[in-house]
């Protein structure tokens, strides 16, 4: 169905001259639907031995874009997002499983081609808040937001906040292929964080569509 918007909206921007397009000024505001593939683990210290492997998630949702300029956006997104990862140390193995929102705002770089495609970067800070996650190791579930007896704080915190950076190619159309890289800088662990650190990390491969072009 995208590639089917793509080119009945290709058809007909190729039937619009280029002084009309020259004539729009001022902020445009445009949206769109985004999906991705996630592979996500957790930098982390403190944790003799331990090992934070990637696993496979997935994430969906919709960004709005505030066009500046031909070279210059600002673009809001809100993906709902379940991400996985595996970890290990001494003689555990246990895996992660996350539910939750993430809302990145990136300052956008736009570089338009000869052929109407648009080469996109862009860098911005992100918050992510979490809905569930648990921990699965030797059969046994642990509900990392639930707060522990011995401190009466949860293992894990529900947010954090971070910087990403994006890169991606529009077709004419408004179909987009995107990657993206994403990086805490807070330490989610809460009842031993003094002692542990960890911070999740996160790649992204998607595809998004920009109604409103």
């Amino acid at each position: 169905m995208a590639l089917l918007a793509c080119l009945i909206t290709h058809q007909a921007k190729a039937q619009e001259t280029e002084n009309i397009d020259n004539k729009s000024k001022g902020i445009t505001i445009t949206g769109g639907l985004v999906a991705v593939i996630n592979f996500s683990n957790h930098s982390h210290s403190g944790i003799s031995d331990g090992k934070s492997s990637m696993k496979t998630g997935f994430g969906i949702g919709g960004f709005l874009n505030l066009g500046i300029s031909e070279h210059f956006s600002v673009q809001g997104e809100l993906i709902i997002n379940h991400k996985a990862s595996r970890f290990q140390w001494q003689e555990n193995d246990g895996e992660y499983r996350y539910w939750g929102m993430t809302i990145p705002i990136y300052a956008m770089y736009h570089l338009p081609l000869s052929n109407k495609g648009i080469i996109t970067i862009g860098i911005g800070p992100y918050t992510d808040f979490g809905f569930r996650a648990r921990f699965k190791n030797n059969g046994e579930s642990v509900d990392l937001y639930s707060k522990t007896d011995d401190s009466g704080l949860p293992l894990m915190k529900d947010s954090d906040t971070g910087f990403g950076i994006k890169a991606g190619y529009e077709l004419p159309c408004g179909l987009q292929i995107n990657a993206e890289f994403r990086h805490s800088v807070s330490n989610v662990i809460d009842s031993n964080s003094s002692e542990v650190k960890m911070r999740p990390q996160v790649i992204t491969l998607g595809l998004a569509y920009r109604f409103g072009k």
